[in-house]
């Protein structure tokens, strides 16, 4: 089978093949540019690799996301191993509509979505070339995960990761590694709240007495949410987003909406932040001067991604890892919690091996400018055919 495969004879054409791929357009709302860009990456999985790829719909309806790549070897006789990654990039910007623009300089591609997650995956998939032309009949199943929407948290497919889990004994998540090249053993959860405050619409001028605003409910709120943030307890709030109905001066704003992300170590951190949070909205400030009317508040939990612990059956493996891309750079890294959630958080389960970060180095992540360092691809995709011959002989 493997005489069959397409190979990159240099690292020149693997790069030519990456540049193409993250010249597609891919924000997560954008479903027919993340289609493209999935089809794409699925070509590579099958004819360079030789996994069996299927895509699968958002439970939630097409309207929610593209869909999911799962591609997956089928002839193996031993355990499996997930590859988790995401095809998406950040929505929120105007050069999100427009072409990619990638430029490649001697040492860094660079380009929106280059290094979270496009670079990053072809290090997985670059590595786990390199494994099986080593090891055309290798005992070790994969199946290598492609989310349509992991920036706006996978959402309809939690499901999907937690079946995942029960099928697999090692979950590898190529997000990227940290800037100083450290490797992901832990993750902060997070929790998103969309918040909507309704009051009553008036004339900013005649109508000021009988309007109830919003905006002003929702400025208060948003004041009294801040003080919530306690680093000592690594418990942090922010603001992603705010929008009312009101789109003049004079108009007493009648609807106003914010988003909150919520980020929390534990799950008691979770819920004593919730409960605060829940209190402050709850209370209302904002009343009208003549009738008394109330603005109501209301929220709804977008995405919940639990915290990902080190369990002590990963440790070994994170160590081993770690001594992979030792041999391969030549210097030492390490494993650190990572203040951000990612798809394998939902796979989380109580003996499960989980691994994070293996991606590729780079920074400027979600900014126009984001780079990936080429050097690091290809160091990372080395270390990664290094350890997956360990799993070979040991991973039971």
């Amino acid at each position: 089978m493997a005489s069959k495969l397409q190979t990159w004879n240099t690292l020149q054409e693997l790069l030519a093949d990456l540049q193409q791929y993250c010249v597609l357009p891919s924000s997560s709302s954008d479903h027919v540019g993340v289609a493209a860009a999935q089809k794409f990456l699925a070509s590579r999985l099958e004819s360079y690799i030789g996994l069996q790829c299927q895509f699968i719909d958002n439970p939630m309806g097409p309207n929610h996301s593209g869909p999911m790549l799962l591609a997956s070897s089928k002839k193996s006789s031993g355990p499996r191993i997930a590859m988790i990654s995401h095809a998406d990039t950040l929505d929120g910007h105007e050069f999100d509509q427009h072409r990619f623009s990638i430029a490649l300089t001697k040492d860094k591609i660079i380009g929106q979505g280059v290094l979270d997650d496009k670079a990053s995956q072809f290090v997985a998939l670059w590595g786990l070339k390199m494994f099986v032309e080593k090891h055309p009949n290798h005992r070790i199943g994969f199946d290598f995960v492609s989310s349509p929407n992991e920036e706006l948290g996978s959402q309809g497919f939690h499901p999907f990761y937690e079946e995942l889990s029960g099928s697999v004994s090692m979950a590898l998540g190529f997000e990227p590694s940290l800037p100083d090249g450290a490797i992901v053993s832990e993750r902060r959860g997070n929790r998103w709240y969309k918040i909507e405050v309704v009051g009553k619409e008036a004339h900013a001028g005649r109508g000021h007495k009988v309007g109830c605003n919003a905006a002003h409910e929702l400025a208060i709120k948003i004041a009294k949410l801040h003080k919530l943030t306690n680093y000592k307890k690594d418990i942090t709030l922010n603001i992603g987003q705010i929008l009312s109905d009101s789109t003049t001066y004079n108009v007493v704003c009648g609807k106003a909406m914010a988003k909150l992300d919520l980020r929390f170590s534990d799950n008691k951190g979770r819920d004593e932040a919730h409960k605060s949070i829940e209190k402050i909205l709850k209370k209302s400030h904002v009343k009208s001067n003549e009738g008394k009317a109330e603005s109501q508040c209301h929220y709804t939990i977008e995405d919940d991604c639990p915290p990902l612990h080190q369990k002590r059956s990963s440790k070994k493996w994170v160590k081993k890892y770690l001594d992979c891309i030792e041999s391969v750079e030549g210097k030492k890294t390490y494993d650190t919690k990572s203040g951000g959630g990612a798809d394998v958080s939902y796979m989380a389960r109580k003996d499960l091996v989980v691994i994070d970060g293996l991606g590729a180095i780079g920074g400027n992540m979600h900014r126009k400018d984001e780079y990936a360092l080429i050097e690091s691809i290809e160091s990372r995709s080395k270390a990664l055919c290094l350890f997956l011959e360990d799993c070979e002989k040991n991973l039971k």
